[in-house]
């Protein structure tokens, strides 16, 4: 991925939390100057969580952080690629999805953007991401489809 293109296609997004914890994002588009002149106002004013987020490219950590990825991962630290810091990502057994809320496999997300840890730019940056995307499912214990004694 080039800069130009990231310039070109990236879409923006400033997060931060309010008094009661709710989480407030303004999407500004293609508009990295704009974001950014928020973000910083924002961070100035002291606001928890305040964040620049890019909503469509991830981003790779900094050199810094790459060669402990895996120690930071078995902390319960994973690398989000689009808040572009390091998050303890929560661990869900549901999902909303057009405000209901559904069961699903235990997972990870990050508390801010709420992308998953099946995202391919989580797993790309994060090692725990991948090795549990990449584990064999296991199967139920139950009834089997082939029968244990043939039939005459």
């Amino acid at each position: 991925m080039t800069i130009k293109y990231a310039v070109e296609h990236a879409g923006w997004e400033v997060i931060w939390a309010r008094q009661d914890k709710s989480l407030v994002a303004i999407d500004f588009e293609h508009d990295f100057v704009g974001a950014l002149e928020l973000y910083e106002k924002i961070k100035k004013a002291g606001k928890p969580l305040a964040t620049l987020r890019c909503k469509n490219i991830g981003f790779a950590p900094p050199e810094k952080y790459e060669n402990k990825m895996e120690a930071y991962n078995h902390q319960g630290v994973w690398w989000c690629p689009y808040c572009m810091k390091l998050r303890r990502f929560e661990l869900r057994a549901w999902a909303e999805i057009d405000d209901h809320l559904y069961r699903i496999d235990p997972e990870r997300f990050c508390p801010i953007c709420d992308i998953s840890q099946g995202d391919h730019n989580i797993c790309l940056y994060n090692p725990a991401a991948r090795r549990i995307r990449d584990k064999p499912k296991r199967l139920r214990a139950g009834k089997s489809s082939k029968r244990g004694k043939r039939r005459r």
